[in-house]
């Protein structure tokens, strides 16, 4: 019995095996079904991509098609333009040589009526001229239509090459292009169909799969199965664990590859970053390397620059005034006096306008101080077409990736670099016949921020700085204490008058005509002085009024705001700290045993450079009259006798023109 019960486990045994290879085998199949299914999902896939790349290639073909057609349109335009042109120099060249033959024919008429047949060959020969221009004429006639007929025959073939060759060889290629998508399209279908069908396949075999493993999971379930196979089912459960530890092994192994992969592509980002940091930082610093650079005329500058022992401020104004004479150029002490202190004032007004008839020393006087008083000074002539700050200040170039300044620009960086040394020198900026262009378009960054700088102008606000360049990268500077600007410009039909934004932000110096002409032989010659910014900003900051601003002054500016609010030109509180300012740092205002009358000779000054340029182009009515009335006898109470003199001039003009006309004051020439 033992051995029967024996025999028929061992049967059951086998029969097991059996089942398990079959289950093996059928498990391969279906493992060999889904790499085919993976296969034709990649064939897909590369179908998908291949389509889409048909797809762009098909577009760019339509695209070429719309340029051919677009060139073709452009050639016929181009050539018709040329044929056109060729035609009116064929009409012209006919039309010349019928003139020469009515002129020839003309001359031979007259020839056959004379008596002497020599004398009308002589004649002949006289027209020799008419008929040698009347052969070259029609030879170049000739070549015209040669040039006429070649064009033709020329544009003919482009249409023809056009419309046969580019047009056609386009199409066909889109239309094979079409074609092979199309048997694309079919084999993508075809497979499409294969891999339903192998879908359907391996669904079949997993669920006879699912069969077989429940008909194994009854046999084991019974005793029988269970002790037979238990030894086979421990061994295979140690090669297994075995196999997953060799597997978890390999697997930490591959996360700590992964790990040092991870790390190292990190480490590669940082240092990409760091050298992209350092070529973005090396092409900042190359981009504005003109710019910070010293420029040569500085260097010079510099090198002779040496700070004298100067004196007093009105001492110093009394020797340029003999400078002057020296070197053959004539002021009065009132316009020197007037020049010095609107350069003073620039904190509030930041240029200074020297305005009037051409030839009458505006620009020598800007020159000839910074010359005498040893500023730096940088002559810019402004150019009717500028409309912006980058023509001052220059550009940034894209395609070079560097900023390209002017040397107006590359000045004034380096004195705003230096703009809190006490021993550096002054700069002076001179924009010449400033108002061919509009002063608001070009100067109008620098009106704004310079405003913006505060009582401390070597410590300015951090709104009041000027940038260059680009937004990510780009440099600042501020206009500080050791800069003055000076504009000048000539009163014609051919320069723009300045704007009540520039005329309130700026002192307006007038020149008249000169009372006389001198000579220099008598006067001896000065030299020069230097004087830093530290001695500059001295003169500025003197407390000329130790109390209280005098009340009658006051009262005399509201005075003269009321009139000029009459006809709508009054001025806020700008205008007024402006005139203000300028009475308290008139040079020896405040040593003065007269301050008062001092203090009516600076007011004057401000009417002439403040109030009267508002008054220009007034036309005559009542309103215009109350006003010049009411600003007349602010004149005179100054009791300067050339202003009055030269206000009745411009009054007198209004009246009989009916507008009001300034032509500036004519001072004579005094000491100082």
């Amino acid at each position: 019995n033992l051995e029967i019960e024996l025999k028929e486990k061992q049967s059951l045994k086998e029969d097991v095996e059996k089942k398990l290879e079959h289950l093996n085998s059928e498990y391969e199949k279906v493992a060999t079904h889904k790499e085919a299914i993976d296969q034709v999902k990649g064939q897909i896939n590369a179908l998908g991509s291949e389509y889409q790349g048909k797809l762009q290639q098909l577009q760019d073909l339509d695209r070429e098609l719309s340029k051919s057609e677009a060139l073709k349109d452009f050639i016929n335009n181009h050539q018709q333009e040329q044929l056109d042109a060729l035609d009116q120099k064929i009409r012209d060249k006919e039309e010349r040589l019928k003139e020469l033959s009515d002129q020839v024919n003309e001359k031979l008429s007259s020839g056959v009526v004379k008596d002497s047949l020599s004398q009308m060959f002589s004649e002949l020969a006289d027209n020799s001229d008419l008929k040698s221009e009347s052969q070259k004429l029609q030879q170049e006639l000739n070549e015209l239509r040669k040039q006429y007929d070649a064009n033709v025959a020329r544009l003919r073939e482009q249409e023809k090459e056009l419309n046969k060759s580019k047009l056609n060889d386009a199409i066909n290629k889109a239309f094979t292009s079409f074609n092979e998508q199309a048997a694309r399209t079919q084999q993508a279908r075809e497979l499409s169909s294969k891999l339903q069908q192998l879908s359907q396949q391996v669904q079949a075999k997993e669920k006879e799969l699912s069969k077989l493993q429940a008909q194994f999971n009854e046999q084991q379930s019974t005793n029988q199965l269970s002790e037979a196979l238990g030894q086979a089912f421990d061994d295979l459960k140690d090669t297994l664990s075995q196999s997953m530890q060799n597997l978890a092994s390999e697997l930490a192994a591959q996360s700590q590859l992964t790990a040092q992969k991870t790390q190292l592509q990190q480490e590669v980002a940082a240092l990409e970053e760091k050298a992209k940091n350092a070529n973005t930082a090396e092409a900042s610093d190359t981009a504005y390397e003109e710019l910070e650079q010293t420029p040569a005329a500085i260097e010079h500058f510099l090198e002779k620059f040496d700070e004298s022992e100067t004196e007093d401020e009105a001492t110093a104004l009394e020797q340029f005034q003999k400078y002057l004479m020296g070197e053959g150029f004539f002021y009065s002490s009132r316009t020197l006096k007037a020049f010095h202190t609107s350069l003073k004032v620039q904190n509030i007004n930041p240029i200074s306008v020297l305005a009037g008839l051409s030839g009458t020393g505006k620009t020598q006087l800007a020159l000839q101080y910074a010359k005498f008083f040893n500023f730096y000074s940088e002559h810019v002539a402004v150019q009717p077409r500028w409309d912006s700050k980058d023509d001052l200040l220059g550009f940034y170039n894209f395609l070079e990736k560097r900023y390209q300044p002017t040397e107006l620009v590359k000045a004034l960086y380096y004195f705003h670099q230096i703009r809190n040394d006490s021993d550096s020198p002054m700069m002076m900026v001179i924009l010449d016949e400033m108002n061919l262009a509009r002063v608001e378009y070009y100067f109008s960054e620098f009106l704004s921020k310079m405003e913006l700088r505060g009582n401390d102008r070597n410590y300015p606000n951090e709104k009041s700085k000027i940038s260059i360049g680009t937004q990510l990268n780009s440099r600042d500077f501020f206009v500080g204490s050791n800069v003055v600007f000076v504009g000048t410009m000539n009163d014609d039909e051919s320069t723009y008058s300045l704007s009540d934004k520039v005329l309130d932000r700026a002192n307006v110096l007038h020149f008249g005509k000169p009372q006389k002409f001198e000579d220099n032989i008598h006067y001896n010659q000065v030299d020069p002085i230097s004087i830093s910014a530290s001695t500059f900003n001295d003169w500025c900051n003197q407390e000329n009024f130790p109390n209280r601003f005098p009340e009658t002054l006051r009262t005399k500016i509201n005075t003269l705001n009321e009139a000029l609010d009459s006809v709508g030109k009054a001025f806020g509180y700008r205008v007024n700290k402006s005139i203000t300012q300028y009475i308290q740092m008139y040079p020896g205002i405040k040593r003065a045993a007269n301050r008062e009358e001092q203090a009516l000779v600076a007011l004057a000054d401000q009417i002439e450079m403040k109030i009267i340029p508002k008054l220009a182009g007034l036309e005559q009515n009542e309103k215009s009259d109350a006003c010049l009335s009411a600003i007349g006898n602010m004149i005179s109470n100054t009791h300067d006798a050339e202003l009055i003199a030269a206000f009745h001039d411009a009054k007198d003009s209004y009246e009989n023109r009916g507008m009001f006309l300034w032509r500036g004051v004519s001072r004579s020439i005094d000491q100082a």
